[in-house]
């Protein structure tokens, strides 16, 4: 007869019950680092497609967008290829503030700088959950990436530049009344020639606050006149490729955004206030001023060893000879003209034939920049008798990267700004009409100053405070047009802009003067 006491068959039930428990722990396991797995891979194909979508939005184009859109569907389709995208379907509550037409898991801010990018919801089956009940598990992953410029410049500046306008010394803002010295000559239709930026990134731009800081959203350019405006009101998908005239008389207005003592929407300072903490890593303590404008002169941006293919007057040694061969009180206006003789050269492929700051040639406005002129001289040998096409502006002398990237010393100049090229010939009459932008320029901020008298300009000459009054006239050098827009630049070629890389055809660069980052 069985021992009551024999537990052999309840030990066999604990065994069984610990064995069911043991793999349904191992499987909960197993599906859970399986779901862990399916995530990560998710996740990094949100991050590409992200990131690639952001790509785009480097571009100026009025495509931007949708190239984004398309790339960001590529882009996780290669990275996700068992993934079933069902974009069309998609819903995604932390969506940007314009959704692509394509999928409202694909939007972008409404400043245009920003991407986030939420992959469609994916079911998987588990590998033993279904012995506990639960046979799928069920996820999504998002990323936002953004493009970001670096260094102190490259804003796009509310400064009108019509179409026709060449390269050369060139006036922002002439303020009220106009202004005697050249190139600022006063207004004739009542526009003052500034713009009347919208504020698309959530802080309150003012007038101040888009000169101190650029636009606080992108813009694009319009192929072809009158053709698919895009209003500037941050309400669309598509970058606005129009801007309004600021109209009304702010004579003076632009003096705290250029160079006062305040702090702006973005929480930095004035414009030319904007240096880098590693100024003084390019050359002389002087480059900024005792109260803190910055005073590096443009020809500062020439590398100090000889360049291939450009005017020997613009070579840096040719502005230091200059320099110290002339008094300091005649230094500003030598060297003003020296910077214009440069650009003309290089524009024209021709010596210029004028003698200095006082020669008509120089001074007459009608001369000053036709290369078939009186001032154009003997062909360039190195230029081939037309535009130049080496880049000039190139000094990399900071051993400091910025952001990551080893950026050249003019893009850490808040000097060096993007002006909208508009389609329209003659200034818009107060508040007829919009400007059509054709294309983006970049100028150098050369001179600011009061309505007739003295601009502070950068150089050597200023050795303590900066001489600045009431600032209703700027002034700059305008880099000469790419000779193509289709023209791919190289280190030995700027297609004719004089700066490296593609600053000279577009504000947002990559790896010039912009990265692209993760930023959720």
């Amino acid at each position: 007869m069985r021992d009551r006491r024999d537990e052999s068959g309840a030990i066999l039930v604990i065994t069984t019950i610990a064995l069911t428990m043991l793999m349904s722990i191992s499987a909960l396991a197993i599906d859970i680092s399986y779901g862990h797995l399916q995530q990560r891979r998710l996740q990094n194909g949100a991050d590409a497609s992200a990131l690639g979508a952001a790509q785009d939005l480097a571009s100026p184009s009025g495509t931007a967008t949708a190239t984004a859109t398309a790339d960001a569907q590529g882009i996780a389709a290669s990275n996700l290829p068992s993934a079933t995208l069902a974009w069309a379907s998609c819903t995604d509550a932390g969506k940007l503030a314009h959704v692509s037409a394509a999928s409202q898991c694909i939007s972008f801010s409404a400043d245009g700088r920003t991407v986030r990018v939420r992959i469609p919801r994916q079911t998987f089956n588990t590998l033993f959950g279904g012995v506990i009940g639960f046979r799928t598990l069920s996820t999504s992953k998002t990323a936002v990436a953004r493009v970001t410029t670096v260094g102190g410049g490259s804003g796009v500046e509310p400064f009108t530049v019509l179409a026709g306008f060449g390269a050369g010394d060139f006036c922002l803002d002439s303020g009220g009344g106009g202004n005697s010295t050249q190139p600022c000559d006063g207004p004739s239709t009542g526009n003052f020639g500034l713009l009347d930026f919208a504020s698309c990134g959530g802080l309150n731009y003012s007038l101040n606050d888009d000169i101190a800081a650029g636009a606080d959203h992108a813009y694009a350019a319009e192929l072809t006149q009158g053709v698919g405006d895009v209003p500037d009101n941050c309400t669309q998908l598509e970058r606005p490729n129009t801007i309004s005239p600021k109209t009304g008389n702010v004579v003076g207005q632009e003096g705290p955004a250029m160079v006062g003592g305040s702090t702006f929407a973005d929480g930095k300072p004035a414009r030319l206030r904007r240096w880098p903490a590693n100024t003084n890593d390019f050359s002389p303590t002087w480059e900024a001023t005792s109260d803190g404008l910055d005073n590096r002169p443009l020809w500062e941006f020439i590398p100090s060893t000889t360049l291939s293919g450009i005017p020997d007057n613009c070579q840096r040694v040719t502005f230091t000879n200059l320099l110290n061969a002339t008094p300091t009180g005649q230094q500003q206006a030598e060297m003003y003209w020296a910077v214009d003789r440069c650009i003309f050269e290089y524009t024209c492929g021709k010596l210029d034939t004028s003698t200095g700051p006082n020669d008509v040639k120089f001074t007459n406005p009608n001369v000053r920049y036709n290369c078939g002129g009186a001032r154009a001289g003997a062909p360039i040998g190195v230029c081939g008798g037309t535009q130049c096409r080496a880049p000039v502006f190139t000094a990399d002398t900071s051993s400091k990267p910025v952001s990551g990237l080893n950026i050249a010393d003019l893009v850490e100049s808040p000097r060096f700004v993007y002006l909208p090229q508009m389609w329209q010939t003659v200034s818009l009459n107060g508040k007829s009409g919009i400007y059509e932008i054709q294309t983006f320029r970049p100028v150098y901020i050369q001179g600011v100053g009061p309505n007739n008298g003295a601009r502070f300009e950068p150089g050597p000459w200023n050795t303590g405070a900066a001489p600045v009054g009431q600032v209703a006239n700027i002034t700059g050098f305008m880099f000469p047009a790419a000779v193509s827009p289709s023209c791919t630049p190289t280190a030995a070629d700027s297609c004719g802009t004089m700066l490296p890389g593609r600053l000279g055809f577009q504000p947002t660069s990559l790896s010039d003067n912009a990265v692209i980052e993760l930023a959720g």
